[in-house]
């Protein structure tokens, strides 16, 4: 597990750098580069005297602030270093602050001490009178005393510029609107306002909807579509089985649990049967997921597999559905009888990877915000425990949750596991759980540092083997290589979140041109040092010797195409100013390398193919391809950017992949519907 330590630690620099006071010695200028001769008498003279007699001594070189948060060397050029000169922004190399060059060794710790008491001070000072609304929402998780806006919640003017150092500070919440879904780029002025996006949003909403009272209104324990086929049903001897297949194909993205205490817990299930308690509850709901999941596969759905009547869905394609049915309906019975817990979390948490799995996506972000709301309460009742951090499964529960929320809201920054309520809120307008206002100290989880052996027993010899050999060492070491990227990466989308999608698409054309340049690059060049830092086996196709190749090929799969997701992102401002722009505006030179990029970040993931691979982000990853099909159908309407031929394959990929998944998720239909008519428009526009 060491790599993976080395690993966490190294994109700690991911994040945005934590705020620091010099030393005493830095602000004496000790310890940078000034030589002291004390070898002679004279000279052991001179520094006994020193704490008697202050002398000048000589100004250490400082960066400048922006410089500091970046982490990178500043020249120290008066007024404007160079690295801010190329950012025009604002230079502050903290000159106001008091002189204390002179100051002797004593004198400088009692005035940083004081300085720190102050500051302390103010800060509780400024919080007594604020409302106590704007006290909760005011974030403390790195004990930073002062707070800089990031450049997305700045006016979109000139004088705004001095915030764009603040791309590197860390933001856990998005500001302003919701980012754009799939159906705000119908709102382009280039589709006219002629394709209704209620109809998709109302089945996101209301899956049901059109269906009489009476079917609208079934239970929990009936849903036709899902349980079409006879299944197994519950049984308990299965439980071993299960939850070794949890192990490899779910618990790979979200390690929310600690393996080795899952496996007693099956334990128990074998010898004594399923009870109504928290334990029961959750072995069902990871029984149920095992139930639905499978081996990755990078197969793509293509149109072949789901033309004409005998065309595969992902319904007839998942063996077990009504089987994980079974499970996931005797763990809702549960739930509602648990008291806030870790355990209970975790029972929510997995209920809405499991409603992610099957692509019900309000009932995911039901589940997520209860897990986010439970883990809330349990550790305000915890307050030593929350501040120390002691328990790795309640870091990862925590991030995880976080993550999930995030995704959920604004989606389209890429699907599969690791996130859940926010997440859900990336594709859908709904309310915050409030978790991220958490005054939760680490800024990643700590992988384990080992596992426990599993105690002796009674399950029989066969089921403790599988147990033993679910994971190999180098295995776990990959997964929290992937767990932890994944938490640094959506650090990134949360400063492109807070950078270009505060507002709507219109702040863009107030926004000044060079500036947008500059936040891209900057962007593009941390996306680029994060994948530059994965290990090899995650940032290459080459498959290295671990226990399962396919964990291996699963993990590539997901982080390369979160890459290309997040240019796209970074890049869609630029393709819509050259839409909006007059083919003849002498802005168009400027854009095009920038629109290149989008229009190129679009193909790479729409020729990929929506795979036939279930996972949590099955959903999202449709939802992707649709976003992603409409920008590249605009940028070929406008006649304004070249889009190379295999636009209309990639689009059509991304109808075949709603042919197979729409039968559980009905807003994929309407969607494949207005994707056929814009394809038809455009036939019809080329033959005239």
């Amino acid at each position: 597990m060491q790599s993976a330590v080395a690993f966490h630690h190294q994109h700690i620099g991911t994040g945005s750098p934590q705020p620091s006071r010099p030393s005493p010695q830095e602000q004496a200028g000790i310890g940078n580069g000034i030589e002291h001769d004390v070898s002679t008498p004279a000279a052991a003279k001179r520094k006994r005297g020193s704490s008697r007699m202050p002398y000048p001594r000589k100004r250490a070189l400082r960066a400048c602030d922006a410089c500091r948060k970046r982490k990178i060397k500043c020249d120290n050029q008066r007024p404007t270093c160079g690295g801010c000169k190329d950012l025009e922004i604002d230079c502050d190399f903290g000159d106001s602050k008091p002189n204390r060059s002179t100051y002797d060794l004593a004198s400088l710790e009692i005035l940083e001490r004081l300085d720190y008491a102050v500051g302390l001070l103010e800060a509780q000072s400024n919080l007594s009178k604020t409302s106590p609304a704007a006290v909760e929402d005011t974030n403390f998780s790195h004990s930073v005393v002062h707070h800089h806006p990031t450049p997305g919640s700045l006016p979109y003017s000139e004088e705004s510029t001095k915030g764009d150092a603040e791309i590197l500070l860390e933001s856990l919440e998005i500001a302003g609107r919701n980012p754009q879904v799939s159906e705000d780029i119908l709102d382009w002025p280039i589709f006219q306002g002629k394709y209704d996006r209620a109809r998709t949003e109302g089945l996101i909403f209301n899956p049901r909807q059109g269906l009489d009272d009476t079917q609208s209104a079934s239970s929990i324990t009936s849903d036709p579509i899902r349980t079409s086929r006879p299944g197994r049903g519950i049984q308990e001897e299965d439980v071993p089985h299960l939850i070794n297949k949890f192990l490899t194909n779910v618990h790979t993205k979200n390690p929310v649990l600690d393996a080795d205490d899952l496996k007693r817990k099956g334990r128990s299930v074998v010898e004594h049967g399923f009870s109504w308690d928290a334990a029961s509850c959750l072995l069902l709901v990871v029984c149920a997921l095992a139930s639905i999941s499978s081996k990755f596969t990078p197969e793509p759905v293509t149109p072949n597999l789901v033309d004409g009547p005998s065309g595969l869905t992902s319904i007839s394609d998942t063996q077990d559905y009504s089987t994980a049915e079974s499970y996931y309906v005797a763990a809702q019975k549960r739930i509602g009888l648990l008291e806030n817990s870790i355990l209970t979390t975790q029972c929510y948490f997995l209920s809405g990877v499991y409603e992610m799995y099957s692509l019900r996506p309000l009932k995911a972000w039901a589940s997520f915000n209860r897990a986010c709301i439970t883990l809330q309460i349990y550790l305000r009742g915890q307050p030593q425990r929350h501040f120390s951090g002691s328990k790795g499964v309640e870091r990862r529960l925590y991030w995880s949750c976080l993550k999930s929320e995030w995704r959920v809201k604004c989606r389209n920054i890429y699907p599969f596991e690791l996130s859940s309520s926010s997440e859900i809120r990336m594709e859908i307008n709904l309310p915050p759980s409030g978790l991220a206002k958490v005054n939760y100290p680490d800024v990643f989880p700590t992988p384990p540092s080992g596992s426990p052996e599993l105690p002796g027993a009674s399950f029989k010899d066969t089921a403790a083997a599988a147990y033993r050999n679910a994971f190999s060492e180098p295995d776990m070491e990959l997964i929290w290589c992937y767990y932890l990227s994944e938490i640094a990466v959506r650090k990134i989308g949360n400063r492109l979140m807070n950078c270009f999608y505060e507002h709507d698409e219109s702040s863009w054309l107030s926004m000044p041109l060079n500036r947008m340049i500059r936040v891209a690059e900057e962007l593009e060049l941390q996306l680029s040092q994060w994948f530059e830092h994965l290990p090899t086996t995650l940032a290459t196709t080459a498959v290295q010797e671990t226990h399962d190749r396919l964990v291996t090929e699963e993990l590539q799969f997901v982080l390369h195409a979160r890459m290309f997701d997040f240019r796209e992102r970074i890049y869609r401002p630029f393709l819509y100013l050259s839409i909006y722009h007059l083919a003849t505006d002498p802005i168009q030179q400027t854009l095009a390398p920038y629109v290149h990029r989008c229009v190129e970040a679009c193909l790479t993931c729409l020729l990929r193919g929506t795979p036939r691979h279930r996972h949590h982000g099955t959903w999202y990853e449709n939802r992707g391809m649709y976003l992603k099909s409409l920008l590249l159908v605009a940028a070929v309407k406008s006649g304004k950017i070249h889009v190379p031929d295999l636009w209309r394959q990639g689009v059509q990929s991304c109808i075949a992949g709603f042919k197979f998944w729409e039968q559980e998720a009905p807003d994929l239909r309407e969607s494949r519907f207005v994707l056929q008519k814009l394809l038809a428009e455009l036939n019809h526009n080329s033959r005239i």
